[in-house]
């Protein structure tokens, strides 16, 4: 069996300037794990759940803090340096946080190997490419699960 055979087609994607806010927006709504991020079907990067937690802080969900500088009330009290330095962080897109480069795989690629690269590099999305890098769909490990249950 191929990759072809059970990925998905029809791909939620995002742009590298799209806010990050509207990228956790996307993953939540469609439940979803990665998010690729394309130009001109050209896979970039890809963003993850794990991508919004800030790392040595797992605590600190970037979209949240994000949210909570834009709704402050206190800025007009902070320095200027404070101030740019919030306006970076809260202007950020995904290109900003995105993996990159994204690992891709083909879609003549057989399910054997798909499931090998999963169990040894603790994937759960991988977008699929054409040889030119066009996406052409994404395989996810849910997508080895529904084998199971057919």
């Amino acid at each position: 069996m191929k990759v072809k055979q059970i990925m998905v087609k029809k791909v939620i994607s995002a742009s590298p300037d799209t806010e990050i806010i509207k990228v956790a927006e996307l993953l939540t709504i469609n439940r979803i794990h990665g998010l690729p991020i394309i130009s001109n079907n050209i896979v970039l990067g890809i963003i993850t759940e794990t991508d919004f937690f800030v790392k040595d802080l797992a605590q600190v969900y970037l979209p949240s803090y994000i949210d909570f500088l834009k709704k402050a009330e206190f800025t007009e009290r902070i320095s200027r340096k404070k101030k740019k330095e919030m306006n970076k962080l809260l202007n950020l897109t995904a290109q900003d946080i995105m993996t990159q480069p994204c690992f891709t795989i083909f879609a003549d690629t057989d399910v054997k190997e798909l499931v090998n690269i999963f169990k040894t590099k603790h994937y759960f999305t991988i977008p699929v490419v054409d040889t030119g890098g066009k996406m052409t769909g994404i395989i996810t490990q849910a997508d080895i699960i529904n084998l199971i249950k057919v």
